[in-house]
């Protein structure tokens, strides 16, 4: 898998790497050193500094993407894999596909899908993005959730999903 982004860290922020990943890693670091291996204790600064991947994100982004367009979905990925740098990995991201933008969550999709799209989507997977397939774009399809590719969640409404991240998450909204 292709790495379409590289994510800052201390090394090249010049600071410190606080992100989610860099707390984790400075855990492992941690245990690794033996800190643990002293009856477990931490230090009052190692617990304040525990994050687990999806807490308390800096930025939250819900993406609109609704077009089977492999440029126009390339700007999606790319926009996000930005949001990403920018806020040290620590953004929770969602790019909602519905209409004829599902195709590129189909397992066998019915219109032509970029490779290089796809590919870019399991890379923002594994950075913890998530990628919602409207259920009702599924049925007029006369599709099910199991047509759709390991990396998509399945939610009953593109729209109402979009609605309520907004509403009750504090989602930012941007369409292209």
């Amino acid at each position: 898998m292709k790495a379409w982004f590289k994510p800052r860290n201390a090394a090249s922020s010049g600071g410190t790497d606080t992100g989610r990943r860099g707390v984790l890693r400075g855990l492992a670091g941690t245990v690794g050193g033996g800190l643990l291996a002293l009856g477990g204790a931490r230090t009052a600064q190692a617990q304040d500094e525990l994050a687990f991947p999806g807490e308390n994100p800096d930025a939250k982004v819900l993406y609109q993407l609704n077009r089977n367009d492999p440029e126009y979905q390339g700007h999606i990925m790319h926009s996000a894999s930005v949001v990403l740098q920018n806020y040290d990995n620590n953004a929770a991201i969602v790019v909602e596909c519905f209409g004829p933008g599902i195709h590129l969550l189909l397992e066998e999709p019915r219109s032509p899908v970029d490779p290089e799209v796809r590919e870019r989507i399991q890379s923002l997977a594994a950075y913890d993005v998530k990628f919602h397939a409207c259920g009702e774009t599924l049925k007029a399809l006369g599709l099910g959730k199991e047509a759709l590719i390991d990396e998509a969640t399945y939610v009953a409404s593109g729209v109402v999903d979009m609605v309520e991240l907004q509403k009750n998450e504090g989602y930012t909204y941007v369409a292209w």
